[in-house]
């Protein structure tokens, strides 16, 4: 069976020629019909964290400053017992200052956003959290940004 195995994966990997796959050719930079974001799924838990996304957004924008391409933090608070913890409206202002920032910082340009969703009862895991995580960041974005309004039992993201 072995030698089987071997024999049909020789014979396709002589057989059958590679193939380039396409690609789009963003050499003389990104022409405004394929704007994109940028977006880094995230949980706010704490100041030293968030100070380190921030730092790392601006990196990314000064690693490629084409006008098409826009940088956005998608964050969540940690699991928490209840909706909302005492250092949740702290967290979420030094998150909107830092990309406020980081916008006066690059004026011409504009080019960091934030959104937040808040938690939500998860009863399987007994906690308050956001949905889905990571999948549900995404998710949501991708609702907002195809203007087809909130999800069905998801929150939506807030800018």
């Amino acid at each position: 069976m072995e030698a089987a195995i071997t024999l049909v994966q020789w014979t396709v990997t002589h057989r059958i020629k590679p193939q380039s796959l396409p690609r789009m050719d963003f050499s003389e930079g990104i022409p405004p019909g394929n704007r994109t974001m940028v977006v880094v799924p995230t949980l706010l838990e704490n100041t030293a964290e968030l100070n380190h996304l921030l730092q790392e957004l601006e990196l990314y924008y000064l690693s490629n400053p084409d006008p098409q391409l826009t940088y956005a933090l998608l964050t969540d608070f940690g699991d928490a017992p209840t909706e909302h913890m005492p250092e949740d409206e702290q967290l979420l202002a030094l998150a909107s200052a830092g990309i406020e920032n980081l916008n006066k910082k690059y004026v011409h340009a504009l080019p960091f956003y934030l959104f937040h969703r808040q938690r939500q009862w998860n009863p399987s895991e007994g906690v308050w959290m956001g949905w889905e995580r990571k999948r549900g960041k995404l998710a949501d974005f991708n609702h907002l940004l195809l203007n087809l309004g909130k999800p069905p039992t998801q929150p939506r993201l807030e800018i």
